[in-house]
């Protein structure tokens, strides 16, 4: 018996913004390999019966089966299919699920990255909130972003293919003219791989310092790619602009008490004026202008 391996199907793909734009519909994408049967005049043949073809009984053209394999085709029957949407990653069919989430709570729940995964550069989840609908969800960090809806066309789908800026997904994001951001992530994780280090990923990344700002006065906490070394980036980051808020909002605002402030401004002002009409008057310089003006 014969077997093949069952090859993704193409999906037709336009150029638009950062990535590929794809209609967003449900496509089954056949996973595995699975018997097949040759079929003539959209007839398909059973292998285990005996039909005539155009060279004679079945067990006599394997010959003539075999020159005209170009001109034939195959039919796979699926064995697992994995439903996910238009605008995955072109060439294969990662098993994913998508999640929807208002362009404020993806801001305030997600965080990427871009790491090297294999021999490319893909931007996964880095870090997610906990207790958010995200974490709910079961997004974890590590996880690769395939597409994200677009902000103009909320139909579509924007692909994420590998090189895509982690800054244009942030753009897209805060962009969004809906009232819900569909992503498409990868149900595995960078870090499915004991050996994977985030830190060694991301040398030689220039990433740039971006990412979804928190109202009010208490920071969210974070489920982070490892490694932790205590707090988080986006903590520290969140804590310093909170520090040096503090510090401007503390500073002594100029009052009324603050005399010694305005006795200096005042003699800046007035003292080098002053001295200008003591040196005019004793010259007689005045008195030179007034009489002119008289006259």
């Amino acid at each position: 018996m014969n077997f093949a391996t069952a090859q993704p199907r193409q999906l037709y793909r336009e150029s638009c913004c950062y990535g590929i734009s794809v209609p967003r519909s449900k496509a089954t994408f056949t996973t595995c390999s699975a018997p097949f049967s040759v079929q003539h005049s959209n007839r398909p043949l059973d292998s285990k019966r005996r039909h005539e073809g155009p060279c004679g009984p079945a067990h006599r053209q394997r010959g003539c089966i075999s020159a005209s394999a170009s001109t034939r085709r195959q039919n796979v029957a699926p064995c697992r299919a994995v439903e996910t949407q238009r605008g995955g990653i072109s060439g294969f069919a990662e098993e994913a699920y998508r999640l929807a989430l208002s362009p404020e709570e993806a801001t305030q729940s997600l965080r990427f990255t871009e790491v090297r995964d294999g021999k490319d550069i893909r931007v996964v989840i880095s870090a997610v909130a906990e207790g958010s609908a995200a974490q709910q969800s079961g997004v974890r960090p590590g996880q690769r972003l395939l597409t994200v809806s677009d902000p103009i066309n909320t139909d579509q789908d924007l692909e994420i293919v590998p090189g895509t800026k982690v800054k244009k997904v942030y753009d897209t994001i805060q962009l969004s003219r809906a009232t819900e951001v569909s992503f498409q992530l990868s149900r595995s994780s960078v870090e499915d791989d004991p050996s994977f280090d985030m830190a060694k990923a991301q040398q030689g990344i220039n990433l740039p310092q971006t990412g979804g700002t928190s109202q009010g006065t208490d920071t969210p906490s974070y489920t982070s790619a490892r490694p932790q070394g205590g707090k988080s980036e986006i903590e520290e980051k969140y804590a310093k602009r909170m520090e040096m808020r503090d510090e401007y909002m503390n500073t002594e605002p100029i009052s009324s008490g603050n005399r010694g402030l305005f006795a200096f401004v005042f003699a800046l002002l007035i003292v080098p004026a002053g001295i200008i009409l003591a040196i005019a008057f004793s010259s007689g310089y005045m008195d030179t202008i007034s009489n002119g003006v008289q006259q």
